[in-house]
């Protein structure tokens, strides 16, 4: 098959980016892949994909021009014979790519990722457009596809990884403390997640302060809008020597190594990958209340409300230093709650096939 995959967000090192590149290493396996990127995308990312056979095309911002974005990829969907239209998206403002694919023979499938979007009122604009023009809708979630698709009918195709590239490496947890002044006597927290309201950073600044402790320190592994405004908080708080930030990285498994706990407050999300991965990997996690409640699969997971007390007494009460990881009994509890990438991708293969009549 030839299929055309369509990010409508930034591809940098957010949750959607890394979803799309976890199933692209599988399904160009068997397919030729092609790209429609929005305005930037990670360097890494793009010397993955084009050295491994993908095409990237790249016209700027979808929402500062979105007439002229909708002029060329309808042009591109003219010029190239692809049997798949594949868009990843949280709203209705998807409807601007099933515009541009309508009348055409290319099966357009829609995924959604999210439970919010940062354009409600468009999305209501849009809606009614969107609900009756693609031909296959998949959701990370339930929640995420009940949100996009109101009450039409989709496929929930879990955030699945490949499972293999997370483990507990004691030499990247020496390597990394090392390089950032971790004692071994100190716990380290990690939170890691674009800067945005939703990932709700502020909570973890807000716990920090108030546990105010030397011997606990937190790794802000991310980017984002909102970095600065987090640089003179953390400042404004006297926590400089307490939280460190990191800029995002391919080795996120020796972050997960070199971490005590992982936390995730986030004000709302689906169904987070990186919830995902820190299970995968075994390290102490802890999510808000907010979350998905089936990203609570593993035994080293709690569930937290977003207050700080309950988060100050785990961190403090609970989590220990360099404990054993049962990594194995981990994985074997992903894979049978159906996050597994290569079984996942197959799914998804399977159902492009029967809508292309393949």
């Amino acid at each position: 098959m030839k299929i055309l995959i369509i990010n409508t967000v930034p591809f940098m090192r957010n949750g959607i980016s890394t979803v799309i590149m976890n199933y692209y290493d599988v399904l160009r396996k068997n397919n030729i892949i092609e790209f429609v990127i929005n305005n930037e995308i990670e360097d890494d990312y793009k010397m993955h994909i084009e050295s491994t056979g993908g095409k990237i095309y790249c016209w700027g911002s979808r929402n500062r021009k979105p007439i002229s974005y909708s002029k060329k990829l309808r042009q591109l969907l003219k010029m190239n014979d692809y049997d798949i239209v594949y868009i990843h998206g949280n709203s209705s403002t998807l409807s601007v790519e099933l515009f541009s694919a309508r009348k055409l023979k290319v099966k357009k499938v829609v995924h959604a990722h999210n439970v919010v979007t940062e354009h409600p009122y468009i999305d209501r604009v849009l809606k009614k457009y969107f609900l009756k023009h693609y031909d296959l809708g998949f959701a990370a979630s339930e929640d995420a596809g009940k949100f996009l698709f109101n009450q039409n009918d989709f496929i929930v195709i879990p955030n699945g990884i490949d499972m293999k590239h997370f483990y507990f490496d004691v030499l990247k947890r020496k390597e990394i403390r090392e390089k950032l002044k971790i004692t071994d006597d100190t716990k380290l927290l990690l939170q890691v997640g674009t800067f945005t309201k939703q990932k709700n950073h502020d909570f973890s600044v807000k716990l920090m302060s108030n546990i105010h402790d030397n011997k606990i320190k937190m790794i802000f592994l991310g980017e984002g809008e909102l970095l600065n405004e987090l640089r003179s908080k953390i400042k404004e708080k006297g926590l400089t020597n307490n939280i460190i930030f990191q800029t995002p990285s391919n080795d996120i498994n020796g972050y997960f190594s070199a971490a005590d706990a992982v936390i995730l407050p986030s004000l709302w999300e689906g169904l987070p990958l990186v919830g995902l991965e820190a299970q995968a990997s075994a390290v102490p996690l802890a999510i808000s209340d907010t979350l998905d409640r089936r990203l609570n699969i593993c035994d080293t997971v709690v569930t937290l409300p977003l207050k700080i007390e309950p988060w100050k007494k785990w961190i403090i009460e609970e989590i220990t230093l360099n404990s054993e990881r049962d990594v194995k009994k981990n994985q074997r509890d992903i894979e049978y709650a159906g996050y597994d990438i290569n079984k996942n991708a197959h799914d998804m293969e399977l159902y492009f096939k029967k809508i292309s009549g393949l």
